[in-house]
């Protein structure tokens, strides 16, 4: 984590396909204690199709909500090397 302290902020990156573990929240609330804002990207966002899309940021968005709780407001940013 020593590279946290260099940053002014920190993209923390997920895959759109699989769940945020307990690690990824235990890095993003080390990271907030280091005093570093954090993007969270939701990399592969192609591979979710369009009409669960909404329903898949509000999962993610409730995963944040229950293990972050008052650190929550994480701006998520889904991502992908696809141009739709």
């Amino acid at each position: 984590m020593n590279h946290v302290k260099y940053s002014h902020v920190v993209i923390y990156m997920i895959d759109s396909d699989s769940s945020i573990r307990n690690l990824d929240f235990t890095f993003v609330k080390r990271i907030i204690a280091e005093g570093r804002p954090v993007i969270l990207a939701i990399n592969k966002w192609e591979i979710i199709k369009p009409e669960y899309r909404k329903k898949a940021l509000a999962y993610i968005n409730k995963q944040i909500e229950t293990n972050l709780g008052e650190l929550n407001g994480l701006k998520i940013i889904p991502i992908s090397t696809i141009m739709e």
